[in-house]
């Protein structure tokens, strides 16, 4: 049994430890995936070859015969591109058997898809003589200063429109939670900094419970987040439809969290949310972060709302708001003082507060990793 942080510590760098060993000494590497397509043969590869070799001759020595040459060089490649492509659909569709994933079939003309950063402007400097930023430190230092601000906000104390609920025990987490939460978890979730995926962890759930149990439940009764558990990878991924991809906002960051942290983080919003529907410390008219409601109720609500007031001869107006960066400005205080007011354990509290303090961030630029940023406002 973990008793201090301590103890917690040194279990977590063990189990963490042990499982990266016993990791990289069995399981094998995965190979790197060609960029071609997967209809990309040997043929398309020769015809391909063919045309760019009359191309140059063409533009080295401009006469009738080579632009005959490069036409017919090129009527051929697009022909054998047409005979791959039909051959390998025709392939790819005949291993897809009744009874599996027919969706499969919508991915049969896919490649490798690989996008780059480009380069960006630097949003300090002035928008008429900008200054380019082209190295991957650069870029990654640009990008996690503008999605990761290190000023707190100034969040003033608001009065509470509910009255205060009285505090609830802290009930220790069973074996059935932590092992029902983890086989929910999908095995192709992208890891943390470590690579440990869900699979691993399945594994050394079945190998050895009895201690990852214990770290989950001493990390919620101790109100202690590991910090491993705070550093992220976070991956650059463009925006749709934006005219200067060279601005840190036309980009978005996806954080990847390790795989155990997020284990402990799925455990603790299940009990807040349970809590929340049983001792109904949220309004009626609130669906998100509420179990079994969604946007489709929202929707059924609304629509209710405006039928009603057209029986009574009313008119109906509808507004909506939308808070940009909400989740990626909010302070933490507000937070913790929310949910001291709704009853919550002080110690639950402090697992709350410590796994929102003290949280680091790596963005990656291509294949280089930045140096770690603080992650001082916002949640993860």
């Amino acid at each position: 049994m973990i008793r201090t942080e301590s103890e917690f510590d040194t279990a977590v760098t063990s189990l963490t430890g042990a499982t990266l060993a016993a990791s990289h000494a069995t399981c094998l590497r995965r190979p790197k995936p060609a960029r071609a397509a997967r209809w990309f043969d040997s043929k398309v590869r020769e015809a391909l070859k063919n045309l760019r070799k009359a191309r140059k001759h063409l533009f080295r020595l401009p006469s009738n015969h080579n632009a005959l040459r490069f036409h017919f060089a090129r009527k051929f490649f697009h022909c054998q591109v047409v005979v791959a492509k039909r051959s390998h659909a025709r392939t790819f569709a005949s291993t897809v058997k009744p009874g599996t994933d027919l969706w499969r079939l919508t991915s049969w003309y896919q490649g490798v898809r690989k996008t780059s950063v480009p380069t960006l402007k630097d949003p300090t400097s002035d928008p008429r003589y900008p200054t380019w930023i082209a190295s991957p430190k650069g870029k990654a230092d640009t990008l996690a200063n503008a999605w990761f601000p290190v000023t707190r906000p100034n969040t003033k104390k608001v009065p509470h429109v509910r009255p205060i609920q009285p505090t609830r025990p802290l009930v220790s987490v069973t074996n059935e939670e932590v092992l029902d939460t983890l086989n929910e978890c999908d095995n192709d979730n992208a890891p943390g900094l470590s690579g440990l995926t869900y699979r691993v962890w399945k594994w050394v759930a079945s190998v050895a419970p009895n201690q990852l149990i214990a770290i989950i439940r001493a990390s919620l009764n101790l109100g202690i987040h590991h910090a491993s558990w705070k550093q992220s990878l976070v991956a650059v991924i463009p925006k749709n439809n934006k005219k200067d991809m060279s601005l840190p906002k036309s980009h978005r960051p996806i954080q990847l969290i390790e795989c155990l942290g997020k284990l402990v983080e799925k455990i603790a919003a299940r009990r807040i949310a349970f809590d929340l529907g049983k001792y109904n410390l949220m309004p009626f008219n609130q669906f998100g972060g509420r179990s079994n409601s969604s946007c489709l109720d929202a929707g059924l609500s609304l629509l209710h709302d405006v039928f009603e007031a057209r029986c009574r001869d009313l008119v109906t107006s509808f507004l909506t708001i939308d808070i940009k960066g909400f989740f990626d400005h909010a302070g933490h205080e507000r937070l913790l003082d929310a949910l001291l007011h709704m009853g919550f354990h002080p110690t639950f509290v402090k697992w709350v507060g410590s796994f929102l303090s003290e949280r680091f961030v790596r963005v990656q630029v291509d294949d280089y990793v930045g140096d770690p940023h603080p992650q001082m406002v916002g949640y993860p």
